[in-house]
Parts: C-alpha cells; sequence; structure tokens
C-alpha cells in the first residue's frame, strides 16, 4: 500500500525498536526499494487491483471508484470468473466509494458476502453498518471477531 516501513534495523531505523519483526526479516527477503503509484491508499489499491495506471482509472484521490471510468474486470473478479471462490474482508478497496462497504467496494468480485469484523470501538457492529448509525459514546468495547466468527 501507501506506508513507508521505517522501522527497525532492517530498514535502517534501529531507534525503532521491532525485534520480531527484525527476526522475521533476517529470514527472509527484504525489499528496500518498493514502489507503488501514488501515496494515497485509494489510488494504489485501485491501480494495483485493475492493473491500470491512475490517469487511466481516474481515481487520483481516494474518492475515485474505478468503474466511472471504465468498465474493467478487478483481479478478485478476475479469480471469480475463472472458477475460483473469492472471500473479502477488510480494507481490500479503499472504502466507501464504488459499490459500498456492505459489498466490499466491487460487487462483482466476491462470490462470498464480504465479511466485517467487529468494530470494537462501536459496541461490535459490524464496521459497514457501524459507520451509518449514529454511535452512542457508551458503545465502546473490546471485543474481537472469533474464529466461529470468521468465514
Amino acid at each position: 500500500d501507501d506506508l513507508r516501513p521505517h522501522f527497525g534495523k532492517v530498514y535502517d531505523t534501529p531507534q525503532v525498536l521491532t525485534p520480531n519483526m527484525d527476526k522475521l526479516a533476517s529470514r527472509g527477503v527484504t525489499f528496500k526499494r518498493t514502489y507503488c503509484q501514488a501515496a494515497t491508499c485509494g489510488v494504489s489499491r485501485s491501480s494495483l487491483l485493475t492493473g491500470r495506471r491512475p490517469d487511466t482509472t481516474h481515481v487520483l484521490s481516494n474518492g475515485g471508484c474505478f468503474r466511472n471510468a471504465g468498465n474493467w474486470t478487478s483481479l478478485p473478479h478476475y479469480f471469480r470468473q475463472n472458477g475460483y471462490v473469492t472471500a473479502g474482508g477488510g480494507k481490500i478497496f479503499h472504502p466507501g466509494v464504488c459499490d459500498g462497504l456492505e459489498f466490499g467496494e466491487d460487487r462483482l468480485a466476491w462470490s462470498q458476502p464480504y465479511y466485517h469484523a467487529p468494530c470494537p470501538a462501536y459496541g461490535s457492529l459490524p464496521c459497514a453498518s457501524a459507520s451509518r448509525e449514529k454511535r452512542p459514546n457508551s458503545w465502546v468495547s473490546n471485543e474481537t471477531a472469533t474464529d466461529d466468527q470468521m468465514p
């Protein structure tokens, strides 16, 4: 995505103590020159998931939807068309710009209902519905999804 990995010894920032990440990085390949299309989440995710440049998708900010500029097939949609089961959860596309949170933004992409983990800060309502409802300040909990709640 668009975040820079400035942490730990492996990324030349030893003042940030990340012993587990340093241990993991020492056992694998570390990429220090990686790039994304833009330094905003929606632009880079749209580009990655469609295989098209931001100037082609016209997604130039977090508020743009790639379907507005063309009827392209996203990567998970391609897998679905070719017989794979596609299940989405969390943040894959930038939320709230195409088909809506409840559909995982690209309703054509998913063969399974999109999974939304409960939002602990909103009384464990699914994030999609919590964002549309008025949330009293008293709705705060530390609950998280259990394995049984996962798709």
